[in-house]
């Protein structure tokens, strides 16, 4: 996920309602680059097309054009993958590590094993860019040791850590907007810490406050480290400046996919920038879970969701894309999600639907399907 927006803090009012990355080879980090577990950043004036000292009769040939993509291989040494990407051909060509200081690790999978590398920590937004022009940050989590790094953007292939700072426990992703910054914990019944963050040094600054998810404490043995189908997938910002998270199973305690009941989660930002208020809507298909998982917003602000579990309610029956309006406004209670809020949904015809980006310029949406080995 790639944040461009605007540095500065912000305090944001709303209203809302409620309804009922691991592998040290670098073919898999830059897999996980392009989609959900990566962050890509214009390379600026370093980026663009070089101008030749040539004459307009000479035949050398400029540099092509590129752009910077940054992921991370989530080891217990953590680091940050730097790579060029030629905006013409699309290749990666790698440049550096840089370490986060701290530490990386894995979700762990239903049967007890480790999740799979595409996926390490079954979310979106470990690692985010923020800010705009010269002055941009990264922001990577260190799961295993509590934690988020950020680093100054220095020029297209440099980065400079400025500090790790603690986080509530397992961090798995990260929103910003306007200079403020919250961070998905998912050990235990789940966490979000809020930092401020200052745009020309990239130092965060913590708001002092850990809000607790309002989901279950999942069963013996889906704690530490928690399982994937127990752990919410992501946090980010409504149009309305609301805080939205994804919880891919409340509670963690049925092992079957086709028996999760997820939610989505909508909390008030205060004017002190801390989270009151929760709203959450349950998100079901036929009685069964559909595990919620990645979201991002239209150019209308209709939120974009993709479920790991479609319409007919059976892991075997494929992920699908919903697209609902309104999100803000969402009532449990009174099931205005199936009233009027969900404008559409489409099915993506292949299994384990993770990942998703909208294309303004296109109004194209793709999605990463992580068992079916395919983009929808």
């Amino acid at each position: 996920s790639v944040a461009g927006l605007l540095a500065g803090f912000f305090t944001g009012r709303s209203t809302y309602r409620k309804r009922s990355s691991v592998s040290s080879g670098n073919n898999v980090a830059a897999l996980n680059a392009v989609v959900g577990n990566a962050a890509a950043s214009s390379a600026g004036a370093a980026g663009r097309r070089s101008k030749s000292s040539k004459s307009p009769c000479s035949t050398q040939q400029s540099e092509p054009a590129f752009s910077t993509v940054y992921t991370m291989t989530n080891q217990p040494n953590n680091e940050i993958l730097i790579y060029k990407r030629n905006v013409n051909t699309g290749k990666l060509s790698f440049v550096k590590r840089v370490a986060t200081e701290g530490a990386g690790t894995n979700l762990i999978s239903p049967g007890g094993g480790p999740n799979p590398v595409d996926d390490p920590l079954a979310s979106t937004g470990s690692i985010i860019v923020t800010g705009e022009g010269s002055q941009k940050c990264l922001l990577a989590v260190n799961s295993a040791s509590n934690s988020v790094s950020s680093f100054q953007i220095k020029s297209a292939t440099e980065l400079e850590l400025v500090d790790t700072y603690d986080t509530g426990d397992f961090p798995v992703s990260i929103a910003e907007r306007k200079g403020l910054v919250y961070v998905l914990g998912v050990e235990g019944s789940g966490s979000i810490a809020g930092f401020t963050l200052l745009p020309f040094t990239c130092e965060l600054s913590s708001l002092r406050f850990e809000l607790v998810l309002n989901q279950d404490v999942p069963g013996p043995g889906f704690v530490d480290p928690p399982v994937l189908t127990a752990s919410p997938a992501q946090v980010g910002f409504t149009p309305e400046n609301n805080l939205l998270v994804t919880i891919k199973q409340n509670g963690g305690g049925d092992p079957d996919p086709d028996m999760q009941a997820g939610s989505l989660n909508v909390y008030r930002i205060d004017d002190d920038l801390t989270l009151t208020d929760l709203d959450q809507t349950s998100l079901t298909t036929n009685g069964l879970g559909t595990v919620p998982f990645s979201f991002t917003f239209d150019d209308d602000g209709n939120l974009l969701l993709l479920e790991v579990i479609g319409a007919d309610g059976s892991f075997d029956g494929g992920g699908q894309l919903d697209v609902i309006a309104n999100v803000d406004d969402l009532n449990g209670e009174n099931p205005t999600f199936q009233n009027g809020n969900l404008l559409s949904e489409a099915n993506a015809d292949s299994v384990a639907t993770c990942w998703v980006k909208y294309n303004p310029k296109t109004s194209c949406v793709y999605a990463t399907n992580n068992i079916g080995n395919s983009i929808s």
